[in-house]
């Protein structure tokens, strides 16, 4: 059962990830491309360092058991977090881009005008 859910949980880490890198592709212009490939490449490969680094303390303190729960817990509370922090996110259009019009998308902490 454990094989089985390993299994599911890369391929859809895997869709995911080509998900996230097309979005990152077609929505920022060519002259940028290169910088948001590496910014998303860099976010990436920190964050599984980081998760690494955090399961590994927390198993050692807590048992590993309890560091999968907490680990859950706590994901399910940024993604909310995010939702209600930024809702921007759910009604995001590129028809501004389409009339021709500069428009400001946010990205992580700071605001970029595009167009």
């Amino acid at each position: 059962m454990g094989a089985v859910a390993v299994f599911f949980c890369g391929g859809f880490d895997s869709v995911g990830m080509n998900m996230r890198t097309t979005v990152a592709f077609v929505t920022t212009p060519d002259r940028l491309r290169g910088r948001a490939y590496a910014a998303h490449s860099l976010a990436a490969n920190l964050a599984n360092a980081l998760g690494l680094i955090y399961v590994a303390a927390m198993a050692h303190a807590v048992g590993a058991g309890n560091t999968m729960l907490l680990g859950g817990a706590l994901t399910w509370l940024s993604v909310f977090a995010v939702v209600l922090l930024m809702p921007a996110l759910w009604r995001y259009s590129d028809a501004a881009e389409d009339e021709g019009v500069a428009k400001e998308v946010r990205c992580c902490c700071c605001w970029l005008r595009v167009g």
